[in-house]
């Protein structure tokens, strides 16, 4: 397993186990599941499905 870290210079740092694409237009539909904002750390979450 790879763990991959994302830094996004003064804003977030997160690890992810997950497979990354180069750009968004690779991705194709998605369907959001949740979506939840986080004040206390101003974080924007957003989970979703890719679809077939």
């Amino acid at each position: 397993m790879t763990l991959k870290v994302v830094v996004i210079e003064g804003w977030n740092v997160n690890a992810c186990n997950k497979e990354h694409t180069k750009t968004t237009g690779e991705i194709g539909k998605i369907k959001i599941r949740k979506v939840r904002f986080r004040r206390s750390k101003e974080l924007l979450e957003i989970s979703f499905d890719v679809l077939d």
